[in-house]
């Protein structure tokens, strides 16, 4: 893929830039226990699903008690390792290529993990779950960020490691490469410096 074919890089967080060490399956858990508490039952009780029943109205309480629950556990996991691959792909753009982020997971927790793994001045905009009310595959982030980018979404490249990022690439006519196509190299920050 030309260089020359984006102006700006939209970068995937978690798996793709940095790992979150979260216990997905204990907040799983967590979030479907406190569902049954307020009497939302689903057949699938994925983080997501369970996040999305408790949009229903008169349900605000326990999205926000849900979100927060979240929040805390990506921020605390935000301390985990690095893509030095992908780093390393980023630091050989030119320099006028911009990067964002866009994820599924909360803002505060894609600052925290920036900022840990010394990324934080690389990337123009974050764009989490809270910044948008359909998350990905939904091209809602993609347009957004173009929009704060002030660039059509044939001009931005995708970078993930899901089928729901290349979907969202694709839905928002911007293109598409997969993270292991740059390369996977996990490192703690720490031993990057």
């Amino acid at each position: 893929m030309s260089e020359a074919a984006f102006e700006v890089v939209v970068l995937d967080l978690d798996n793709t830039l940095v790992k979150l060490e979260v216990d997905w399956d204990g907040l799983r858990r967590k979030l479907a226990s406190l569902a049954r508490a307020a009497g939302i039952e689903t057949r699938d009780p994925g983080i997501r699903p369970l996040m999305d029943g408790a949009r229903l109205p008169g349900m605000e309480t326990l999205r926000s008690e849900m979100e927060q629950v979240v929040t805390e556990a990506e921020v605390e996991g935000a301390s985990g390792p690095r893509n030095e691959a992908l780093v390393g792909w980023l630091d050989d753009l030119p320099d006028r290529t911009l990067v964002s982020v866009l994820s599924l997971n909360s803002r505060r927790a894609g600052e925290r993990a920036l900022a840990l793994n010394g990324l934080e001045a690389r990337v123009e905009h974050i764009v989490g779950r809270e910044d948008v009310l359909h998350g990905k595959p939904d091209p809602e982030g993609m347009r957004v960020l173009a929009e704060r980018h002030g660039v059509e979404p044939a001009r931005m490249l995708l970078v993930g490691d899901a089928e729901t990022d290349r979907l969202c690439a694709e839905r928002a006519g911007a293109q598409f490469l997969h993270v292991e196509d740059v390369g996977v190299a996990w490192a703690r920050a720490s031993s990057t410096r």
